[in-house]
């Protein structure tokens, strides 16, 4: 998941450095985590780059869907996408 995609869905708590994310549930991360993250490779410059056969297999609820698909539309064939 791209670090952009991430910061869509966060709230800060800059008095406590902490990062809160609503992905259904509110998840608590530390500063320490969101800067590996930004650290982190873009996945979907990261996919181009993959020349095997792939399959994307998502849940059908929730916020990964779209990811999910941006990840198969970035990806070479043959490729399958599955929800």
């Amino acid at each position: 998941m791209s670090l952009h995609f991430f910061m869509a869905y966060y709230l800060t708590n800059q008095c406590k450095g902490l990062y809160i994310v609503h992905w259904d549930v509110n998840t608590i991360l530390g500063k320490k985590m969101i800067n590996e993250w930004k650290d982190f490779p873009n996945c979907r410059q990261l996919v181009k780059k993959i020349n095997v056969p792939i399959k994307f297999i998502c849940a059908e609820k929730g916020i990964l869907v779209k990811g999910c698909n941006d990840y198969y539309q970035n990806a070479n064939h043959p490729k399958d996408f599955v929800v």
